[in-house]
């Protein structure tokens, strides 16, 4: 028997959709769950506008509301609800989400007082399902990824939901094959309503809505905000575009934090020396990256690409060069970092004579946590065997000038301990000193490659207009990383990290050119070298 307070709140329950949230939902925690002024802001606006964006700051809730919504629409209208759920993998996140509103169905008793006739139907499978009542041929909620193909006929809505990641905005051409594919394949599958909204439910039919937060200026969130039938909603963590303000507050920035009781301000400042700054402001302030931001102007990082066009990545490099001319710098992740965004990174760089040339780049993240210091050790015997010739530079601050110490007595290979300090930052000594050898045209990037496992990069020209390069993996990693990098960020991107220490030994010990007076190594003086690598890079 339900108590007259329980019978209340179910009618509000069916009544509102706030109210069923409040009702059917609980915390991690197993609490009940309080929708927010800004929960309640977004219901309001999906009410008023069929098609719409909604960007929102990491972990407000996005996604569960999007559940609510489903199952809220499904027990409102369970035979003419048909609702596409499109996410950048179906074997990933898409089913699982699938999955929660299966399990909220059939097993949340107060989804069932809610709404006692909405039962699982005849389809109820990986990837789509039926609820009770509806027997046409497009299931009542079907989960795809951006590959799949839509089941059916007409939709009565469509939620996509983190459709973007790096890999998939990282060109131009990506980025249209996504838009083209939600306007002429998605978009057009919708069911066609003039119905007003009645003021508590969600317009009728044909509801289009792009959860999601902008990685790039032309990409799918870019794109439909731009569109005029579009509205957005946007919720950053703190009504503020300068990161300062996180580092620094002022009298009022706690006022401008969207969800205090989750977000404290301390919370903020914490996620942004883990993530950096670039994460940070694409993940809680909702901006895309900048190219006006960037330390490694886009032009540069272009001129370097297209001085390496054709240049290959070469595994192995027993060329008579002088040892001071190859070095491979190593970035070693700390275990207790792994977790966040910490990787090992190996980059081999050579100075040909005329410029400095990466010949092999690698990461590692899934055994950085596992990795010991004889398993780092065995890795520099495989490299020495590689590049006979080469010096590694290694970190010597944190603790790790004991592993060098312990590495040089293991090891044949010889080992340079680097100091990275605060100069690391300088624009004369440190990391920027790799982006001035770019802008002069003495660096290059390894660019046409033509694997199967190739990805594009497009970089903006400083006309406007945009360029592409087919770049290995690696090479896309480390070009990502130079536009991440950011002199305020306590993080070096680990790749860009890596390149940086084998840049400061050789500019230090040879005399290539580099920012004179590299962190940490003496450097007797400009001296004139010749070397036995190729000319022609």
């Amino acid at each position: 028997d339900l108590t007259k307070d329980e019978e209340v709140r179910i009618a509000a329950a069916r009544a509102d959709f706030n109210s069923f949230c409040e009702y059917v939902g609980v915390t991690e925690t197993f609490e009940p769950i309080r929708q927010q002024p800004f929960h309640r802001d977004l219901h309001r606006f999906l009410c008023e506008n069929q098609r719409a964006v909604v960007c929102m700051a990491v972990e407000h809730g996005k996604t569960m509301q999007l559940v609510y919504r489903c199952i809220w629409k499904l027990g409102t209208r369970p035979q003419s609800t048909s609702i596409a759920i499109i996410m950048e993998s179906a074997k990933g996140k898409a089913w699982k989400t699938l999955d929660l509103i299966k399990r909220m169905i059939t097993d949340n008793p107060r989804v069932q007082r809610v709404f006692p006739e909405l039962r699982r139907g005849s389809v109820w499978r990986r990837g789509e399902i039926n609820v009770d009542g509806q027997h046409g041929r497009t299931p009542s909620v079907q989960a795809i990824g951006l590959s799949g193909s839509i089941n059916g006929d007409r939709l009565s809505d469509v939620e996509a939901d983190d459709l973007l990641t790096y890999e998939n905005t990282r060109s131009r051409y990506q980025s249209v094959t996504i838009n083209e594919k939600l306007e002429h394949e998605v978009l057009n599958r919708l069911l066609y309503s003039i119905a007003p909204h009645d003021g508590r439910d969600f317009a009728p039919m044909g509801n289009f809505v792009l959860n999601g937060q902008s990685w790039q200026p032309w990409d799918a969130v870019a794109h439909f905000t731009a569109k005029p039938r579009f509205r957005t909603f946007s919720l950053p963590s703190i009504a503020t575009v300068d990161v300062d303000e996180v580092r620094s507050p002022r009298h009022d920035t706690e006022s401008k934090i969207a969800w205090p009781e989750s977000f404290p301000l301390v919370r903020l400042q914490n996620i942004l020396a883990d993530i950096g700054e670039v994460a940070f402001r694409r993940m809680h302030l909702l901006q895309n990256r900048d190219p006006s931001r960037q330390r490694f102007l886009d032009s540069w990082i272009i001129k370097a690409l297209e001085l390496g066009n054709g240049v290959p990545l070469i595994e192995r490099y027993t060329a008579k060069t002088r040892a001071e001319s190859m070095s491979c710098g190593m970035d070693l992740a700390h275990s207790d970092k792994v977790a966040k965004r910490d990787i090992n990174a190996m980059v081999q760089l050579l100075w040909t004579g005329q410029a400095y040339r990466p010949l092999w780049l690698e990461t590692d993240r899934a055994q950085a946590a596992r990795w010991s210091p004889e398993t780092h050790v065995g890795r520099m015997e495989s490299y020495h065997e590689r590049y006979p010739r080469t010096t590694f530079a290694v970190e010597s601050n944190y603790g790790q000038q004991h592993f060098a110490d312990f590495a040089q007595t293991m090891t044949r290979a010889k080992i340079e301990a680097v100091y990275t300090g605060p100069e690391k930052h300088d624009p004369r000594l440190g990391v920027e000193g790799i982006a001035l050898m770019m802008e002069r045209g003495q660096f290059l990037l390894p660019s046409g490659y033509t694997g199967s496992d190739r990805v594009v990069v497009t970089l903006q020209r400083d006309d406007g207009t945009h360029v592409t390069f087919d770049v290995a993996p690696e090479v896309g990693h480390l070009v990502r990383d130079m536009q991440d990098y950011s002199p305020d960020d306590r993080h070096i991107p680990d790749l860009l990290a890596a390149l940086w220490k084998a840049f400061a030994y050789l500019g230090a010990v040879q005399g290539a050119p580099s920012m004179r007076g590299a962190p940490g190594l003496a450097r007797s003086g400009p001296r004139k070298t010749t070397s036995a690598a190729p000319a022609s890079y």
